[in-house]
């Protein structure tokens, strides 16, 4: 088995898989709301009204999520905010920075300001020029990445104040939802008998695709899972062949360049090492 044949069979196998989710997903659905109707159809009046309250309880509960939303969001606002406000405080600080603003350049550089200091012999006017140029470079660090932490602060406020928004908006279109429904409830009684029959019947097919589409999903499972241990072990396999063979042509090298006199690398004296009885200690 090639690891190109083994990929693609993974691929193949997930997608059947997530198509198979998808259906058993829909199919769920679908007996879920089937049920909720059956459940209604096998009512008379009074049933018909006690549905008329549940759905009037359910509408409180989203009422009462949706003001609680309400409330999150107007945090978010304060927070988002205070953030702001913190930002151009900052902002105010880092724009008098010259030179250089990465952090990945400004870090080096005091890397090699510290180690220059601490390897090398200096004036003390040399040392102490370096030294505050270091406290400089790691001041602005320090300002730069307060600033870009409350830059992704905001925008993670900026997201979750869209998600909550999205959640609201969902939320008034459920509460369109229960007024209608209740709307309709009230003229549901005389289509309950004739309903019923017709319905019990598509959900007894539905729950039996239902069953068919989760067992067929159980096997494919199983497949993907044997597939995936031997595309594993193939790639395992292949990179410990990959290492050997560097480390042989590293070894190889390096004899070669002990007959010719040349200096060796750390790592290919470490190696060689490894590899010579001869050369171990």
């Amino acid at each position: 088995m090639t690891m190109e044949y083994g990929d693609v069979e993974v691929e193949r196998l997930k997608e059947k898989i997530k198509e198979l989710s998808s259906t058993i997903k829909q199919l769920e659905g679908a007996a879920r709301e089937l049920s909720k109707d059956l459940d209604s159809l096998h009512e008379k009046k009074k049933e018909v009204r006690q549905r008329f309250l549940s759905m009037i309880d359910e509408k409180k509960k989203v009422l009462e999520s949706y003001k609680k939303l309400k409330s999150d969001l107007k945090e978010c606002y304060a927070l988002r905010g205070t953030l702001v406000k913190q930002l151009r405080v900052i902002e105010k600080e880092t724009k008098h920075l010259r030179g250089c603003t990465d952090v990945g350049t400004m870090r080096e550089r005091i890397k090699s300001i510290e180690w220059t200091i601490h390897t090398s012999i200096l004036k003390p006017s040399e040392e102490r020029r370096l030294f505050l140029e270091a406290k400089k470079l790691e001041e602005a660090v320090a300002l730069i990445e307060k600033r870009d932490s409350l830059v992704a602060s905001i925008r993670a406020q900026d997201e979750k104040i869209r998600s909550i928004e999205d959640e609201l908006s969902g939320l008034r279109n459920k509460l369109n939802y229960f007024n209608d429904e209740i709307g309709k409830l009230k003229d549901a009684y005389e289509k309950l008998k004739k309903d019923a029959d017709e319905k019990h019947r598509a959900y007894i097919q539905l729950k039996d695709r239902l069953s068919r589409a989760e067992a067929e999903q159980i096997l494919l499972q199983s497949k993907l899972t044997v597939w995936v241990e031997r595309v594993k072990k193939a790639m395992d396999d292949a990179a410990r062949q990959k290492e050997e063979e560097f480390k042989k042509r590293v070894i190889a090298e390096a004899r070669e360049k002990l007959l010719k006199g040349k200096k060796l690398t750390f790592q290919e004296l470490k190696l060689l090492l490894e590899s010579c009885d001869d050369f171990k200690l």
